[in-house]
């Protein structure tokens, strides 16, 4: 499967996106700098998450898109990641947005996960860093799409 296509989701053209509303080279960009009409081919499976800052750094689920809402059988919105997720399946949820933190870009990642209805789902997850001062990431665009898994499936 070619990583920048998911069942008709072109995950480069929202990467390209994402490149295109940097204001500059060496910033980030911002929630701001995305309206719904420039998400549209998306939207559904589109969260928003937000970094919290503290003791101990966490991620608020400040939206979550109807696709991703009606797989997991909820909305978590304004739940924090570390209280949706059991602590075994934490660290690879978190893993993805540290990673877009530290290396400041897009993050991409495949793996079998269950969901609440107990089938097992192929996962692909795509980590976009916001910075509404364009250096200091506060949030996250987070594309999750979820299908069920083929034979030949790889995994990034």
């Amino acid at each position: 499967m070619d990583k920048g296509s998911e069942d008709g989701l072109n995950l480069e053209a929202l990467v390209r996106l994402w490149e295109r509303r940097r204001p500059a080279p060496d910033l980030l960009p911002g929630r701001h700098h995305f309206d719904i009409p420039d998400l549209k081919p998306w939207l559904g499976w589109i969260n928003i998450c937000d970094v919290v800052q503290g003791p101990t750094r966490r991620y608020r689920m400040r939206l979550i898109g109807s696709q991703v809402a009606e797989i997991e059988k909820g909305n978590n919105t304004g739940r924090f990641l570390d209280e949706v997720f059991p602590p075994h399946q934490y660290p690879a949820v978190q893993a993805d947005y540290d990673q877009a933190l530290k290396i400041k870009g897009p993050v991409i990642s495949r793996r079998m996960v269950p969901t609440p209805g107990g089938i097992q789902h192929m996962l692909t997850k795509l980590v976009l860093p916001l910075a509404g001062d364009g250096q200091n990431i506060d949030k996250f665009l987070v594309l999750l799409h979820f299908r069920l898994p083929k034979p030949d499936d790889p995994l990034l």
